[in-house]
Protein backbone atom coordinates (compact mmCIF):
# COMPACT_ATOMS: atom_id res chain seq x y z
CA UNK A 1 0.00 0.00 0.00
CA UNK A 2 2.83 2.41 0.84
CA UNK A 3 4.40 1.83 -2.54
CA UNK A 4 1.12 2.54 -4.31
CA UNK A 5 0.96 5.81 -2.39
CA UNK A 6 4.52 6.44 -3.48
CA UNK A 7 3.51 5.81 -7.09
CA UNK A 8 0.68 8.32 -6.69
CA UNK A 9 3.23 10.76 -5.31
CA UNK A 10 5.47 10.27 -8.28
CA UNK A 11 2.58 10.32 -10.74
CA UNK A 12 2.73 14.07 -10.33
CA UNK A 13 6.44 14.33 -9.67
CA UNK A 14 9.26 15.83 -11.70
CA UNK A 15 12.21 17.28 -9.85
CA UNK A 16 13.05 20.96 -9.96
CA UNK A 17 15.93 21.33 -7.54
CA UNK A 18 17.29 24.74 -8.41
CA UNK A 19 20.03 24.69 -5.79
CA UNK A 20 21.19 21.26 -6.91
CA UNK A 21 20.93 22.24 -10.56
CA UNK A 22 23.01 25.34 -9.89
CA UNK A 23 25.66 23.30 -8.07
CA UNK A 24 25.57 20.71 -10.84
CA UNK A 25 25.97 23.37 -13.52
CA UNK A 26 28.91 24.83 -11.63
CA UNK A 27 30.51 21.40 -11.28
CA UNK A 28 29.84 20.58 -14.94
CA UNK A 29 31.35 23.90 -16.04
CA UNK A 30 34.52 23.30 -14.07
CA UNK A 31 34.72 19.71 -15.31
CA UNK A 32 34.22 20.83 -18.92
CA UNK A 33 37.01 23.32 -18.59
CA UNK A 34 39.34 20.63 -17.28
CA UNK A 35 38.32 18.13 -19.97
CA UNK A 36 36.73 15.68 -17.52
CA UNK A 37 33.63 13.61 -18.27
CA UNK A 38 30.55 15.77 -17.67
CA UNK A 39 27.87 13.07 -17.41
CA UNK A 40 25.39 12.86 -14.54
CA UNK A 41 26.83 12.47 -11.08
CA UNK A 42 25.35 10.38 -8.31
CA UNK A 43 26.45 11.48 -4.89
CA UNK A 44 25.66 8.67 -2.47
CA UNK A 45 28.16 9.59 0.23
CA UNK A 46 25.53 10.97 2.55
CA UNK A 47 21.76 10.48 2.80
CA UNK A 48 20.73 14.05 1.91
CA UNK A 49 22.94 14.15 -1.17
CA UNK A 50 21.65 10.72 -2.18
CA UNK A 51 18.05 11.92 -2.08
CA UNK A 52 19.04 15.09 -3.97
CA UNK A 53 20.77 12.95 -6.62
CA UNK A 54 17.65 10.80 -6.92
CA UNK A 55 15.53 13.85 -7.68
CA UNK A 56 18.21 15.21 -10.00
CA UNK A 57 17.88 11.98 -12.01
CA UNK A 58 14.11 12.42 -12.12
CA UNK A 59 14.54 16.06 -13.15
CA UNK A 60 16.73 14.86 -16.02
CA UNK A 61 14.08 12.28 -16.96
CA UNK A 62 16.74 9.66 -16.36
CA UNK A 63 14.26 7.23 -14.83
CA UNK A 64 16.58 4.23 -15.14
CA UNK A 65 19.14 6.01 -12.97
CA UNK A 66 16.44 7.13 -10.51
CA UNK A 67 15.07 3.59 -10.29
CA UNK A 68 18.50 2.30 -9.29
CA UNK A 69 18.43 4.48 -6.15
CA UNK A 70 15.86 2.10 -4.66
CA UNK A 71 17.34 -0.76 -2.67
CA UNK A 72 14.42 -3.09 -3.45
CA UNK A 73 11.93 -1.53 -5.86
CA UNK A 74 8.40 -2.81 -5.24
CA UNK A 75 7.31 -2.37 -8.85
CA UNK A 76 8.67 -2.94 -12.30
CA UNK A 77 10.66 -0.25 -14.02
CA UNK A 78 7.77 0.28 -16.45
CA UNK A 79 5.32 1.00 -13.59
CA UNK A 80 7.88 3.30 -11.98
CA UNK A 81 8.20 5.35 -15.19
CA UNK A 82 4.42 5.38 -15.69
CA UNK A 83 4.15 7.04 -12.28
CA UNK A 84 5.58 10.22 -13.81
CA UNK A 85 2.93 10.64 -16.53
CA UNK A 86 1.57 14.18 -16.64
CA UNK A 87 4.33 15.54 -14.44
CA UNK A 88 6.09 18.82 -15.06
CA UNK A 89 8.34 19.21 -12.02
CA UNK A 90 8.85 18.64 -8.32
CA UNK A 91 10.44 20.78 -5.67
CA UNK A 92 12.03 18.88 -2.81
CA UNK A 93 12.30 20.37 0.67
CA UNK A 94 14.03 18.47 3.45
CA UNK A 95 14.74 18.92 7.13
CA UNK A 96 18.55 18.97 7.14
CA UNK A 97 18.73 17.39 10.61
CA UNK A 98 18.84 13.79 9.48
CA UNK A 99 18.61 11.07 12.11
CA UNK A 100 21.10 8.24 11.43
CA UNK A 101 21.09 5.03 13.46
CA UNK A 102 22.94 1.75 13.14
CA UNK A 103 21.52 -1.76 13.26
CA UNK A 104 22.91 -5.19 12.33
CA UNK A 105 25.59 -4.11 9.86
CA UNK A 106 23.62 -1.23 8.38
CA UNK A 107 23.09 2.46 8.97
CA UNK A 108 19.60 3.92 8.51
CA UNK A 109 18.85 7.60 7.92
CA UNK A 110 15.41 9.18 8.18
CA UNK A 111 14.87 12.32 6.12
CA UNK A 112 11.82 14.47 6.73
CA UNK A 113 10.59 15.50 3.30
CA UNK A 114 8.07 17.80 1.64
CA UNK A 115 7.52 17.42 -2.09
CA UNK A 116 5.62 20.01 -4.13
CA UNK A 117 4.66 18.43 -7.43
CA UNK A 118 3.44 20.50 -10.36
CA UNK A 119 1.53 18.84 -13.17
CA UNK A 120 1.80 19.87 -16.80
CA UNK A 121 -1.60 21.56 -16.33
CA UNK A 122 -0.02 23.76 -13.64
CA UNK A 123 -1.78 22.21 -10.63
CA UNK A 124 0.25 21.68 -7.47
CA UNK A 125 0.04 18.75 -5.10
CA UNK A 126 1.84 18.66 -1.78
CA UNK A 127 3.21 15.50 -0.18
CA UNK A 128 5.00 15.13 3.13
CA UNK A 129 6.55 12.37 5.13
CA UNK A 130 9.75 10.48 5.54
CA UNK A 131 12.31 8.78 3.33
CA UNK A 132 14.37 6.09 5.02
CA UNK A 133 17.72 5.41 3.40
CA UNK A 134 20.04 2.50 4.22
CA UNK A 135 23.74 1.94 3.84
CA UNK A 136 25.38 -1.41 4.38
CA UNK A 137 28.43 -1.24 6.60
CA UNK A 138 29.58 -4.59 5.22
CA UNK A 139 29.41 -4.18 1.44
CA UNK A 140 28.67 -1.37 -1.03
CA UNK A 141 28.78 1.68 1.21
CA UNK A 142 26.40 3.69 -0.99
CA UNK A 143 23.19 5.04 0.51
CA UNK A 144 20.01 3.64 -1.09
CA UNK A 145 16.34 4.46 -0.66
CA UNK A 146 15.00 1.77 1.64
CA UNK A 147 11.45 3.05 2.16
CA UNK A 148 9.24 6.10 1.60
CA UNK A 149 6.32 6.92 3.88
CA UNK A 150 4.79 9.92 2.14
CA UNK A 151 1.20 11.19 2.22
CA UNK A 152 -0.82 13.77 0.32
CA UNK A 153 -1.24 16.98 2.29
CA UNK A 154 -3.65 19.88 1.88
CA UNK A 155 -2.06 22.67 -0.14
CA UNK A 156 -2.86 25.03 2.74
CA UNK A 157 -0.65 23.07 5.16
CA UNK A 158 2.32 24.99 6.53
CA UNK A 159 5.68 23.71 5.32
CA UNK A 160 7.34 24.29 8.69
CA UNK A 161 4.70 22.15 10.38
CA UNK A 162 5.05 19.36 7.80
CA UNK A 163 8.83 19.34 8.19
CA UNK A 164 8.57 19.28 11.98
CA UNK A 165 6.32 16.18 11.93
CA UNK A 166 7.70 14.24 8.94
CA UNK A 167 9.36 11.15 10.39
CA UNK A 168 7.44 10.80 13.64
CA UNK A 169 4.89 8.39 12.20
CA UNK A 170 7.42 6.16 10.42
CA UNK A 171 9.22 4.98 13.53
Amino acid sequence: MRFLLLLVLFATAFADLSAIESASRSRLSSNSASGQDVGPRDDRDDPLRTLASYYEAINSKDYRRAYRFWESPESSFERFVAGFAGTDRVRLLVEPSTRVEGAAGSAYAEITTVVVATTRAGNERVFAGCYTLRRSNVRNNDWRIYRADISTMPSSARVSRMLSQGCRNSR
